[in-house]
């Protein structure tokens, strides 16, 4: 589970999970590449589903703010 300020980093960008809810992935150079536009949800977390796909969440969990569509690889 990845809450407000968390950041996965790689060698080329960050991904980060804004106070406002937004997912987003900015490059070393600090351009933003990608973004799940789904600012004004504080509290948001993101999370895996047991299908595989990347969640981001409202606060208490039970809204669906942005989902990844991936193929089911379950558990």
């Amino acid at each position: 589970v990845m809450r407000a300020g968390d950041s996965l980093v790689s060698n080329a960008a960050r991904l980060t999970l804004r106070a406002d809810g937004d997912l987003v992935v900015v490059s070393n150079a600090g351009q933003t590449l990608w973004s799940t536009g789904t600012a004004g949800h504080p509290g948001a977390t993101a999370r895996f589903t047991d299908t595989g796909n990347l969640t981001v969440v409202d606060a208490d969990g039970s809204t669906v703010l942005w989902e990844s569509k991936t193929t089911a690889a379950g558990g």
